[in-house]
Formats: C-alpha cells, structure tokens, sequence
C-alpha cells in the first residue's frame, strides 16, 4: 500500500465551517463561511473572497433576503466569473464578483412551495446546475433537515419546469440553472 505524504498550507483564518473552496476563470479565489452568526446568534454566513497571497479575507457578501442571514454551503463559479451559491436557507444563489450584488435565483417549486436548503453545486459540461438539497423549506421557514422525498417539478424563475429527483437518503439534486439565454455559455 502506498502512502501520500501531503504537505497543507493555512491560507485564511477566522472563517467558521469554511467550505465550497472556488477559482474563478480570472484568478481570484473564493470560499463560504456558512457558520458565521450576527450579534443575535443567528444565522449569518458569508461568501468571501481570499488573496492567497496575503494570507486575509475579506467578506463580498453575506446573503440576506426577507431579514433571514443565509447558511452558504456549496460553491462554484461559471464562465463569467460570476458565483452560484448553494445556501441552506435561501435555496439557489447568484453574485457578481465585481459588485458582491446577491440575487436569489431559485426559491419555489412549481407547486408555489418554498424548495428545500441547499448543500452543494456543481456544473457538468452542458453548464447545469447540479444542487443537492438535505435541508428542509428555505427560509422564513425555521432551518430543519430534510424528512420527506419529494418528486415533483422545480420553477427555475425561467418558465422553464425542470424535474428534480430523490438522491441518497434525503437529499434533492435539482437540474435546475439552464438559462435560455445563456445555456451554452455558462459551461465552465
């Protein structure tokens, strides 16, 4: 059997639960810190931007939407250098690197319910959005863990109704982000 010796190097400190490590085409390197908390305790993740070379971060946005600090978890990063989250209370996010503008992409089903928290993402080589989804309702809904395996349709905000399916034991992928417009060119 063979042993790997691997060597690790800090590069930032002070981010709770950091996760979801992401370059961008341009070079810049971002992470979540999902378990950040504001001055009440609650919920109030960060998405940040690291300079690898200074060894410091700095916050590029913390996603709120109805008053509700988000729980940023998974992270990628199109050909645009734009970045999708995958948050555990606010569902399927999208931010601009250049401004930190935060817009939520995808928060209801095609029942009008509110999806499920978001843990993960990644985009395959058509340029969808793959999101696993273990969480229940998103917010205002009290953060919960997923019960029940649902099999409906997912509203993409596009008019675009794309079926989700039931993966592992209670999680959700969504094949979700495949915007009409630009289908083709958020490949990464």
């Amino acid at each position: 059997m063979t042993t790997w010796s691997v060597e690790f190097e800090k590069v930032a400190t002070g981010l709770p639960g950091a996760e979801g490590p992401v370059f961008t085409r341009n070079g810049r390197f971002f992470m979540v810190a999902p378990f950040r908390e504001n001055e009440k305790n609650e919920a109030n993740g960060d998405v940040v931007a690291v300079d690898l070379d200074a060894g410091k971060w700095e916050r590029l946005c913390a996603p709120s939407f109805e008053g509700c600090g988000g729980i940023p978890a998974g992270l990628q990063s199109d050909k645009f250098n734009d970045l999708w989250v995958a948050d555990m209370r606010h569902g399927i996010l999208k931010i601009d690197t250049q401004t930190g503008k935060c817009k939520q992409v995808a928060r209801m089903d095609s029942d009008g319910q509110e999806m499920q928290g978001c843990n993960d993402c990644i985009f395959d080589h058509d340029g969808t959005l793959w999101v696993t989804a273990p969480a229940g309702p998103i917010a205002p809904a009290p953060y919960t863990r997923s019960e029940k395996f649902p099999d409906q349709y997912l509203n993409t905000g596009t008019g675009r109704k794309v079926k989700h399916c039931v993966y592992a034991d209670v999680c959700l992928v969504y094949n979700s982000i495949k915007d009409a417009e630009r289908i083709l060119d958020v490949c990464v």
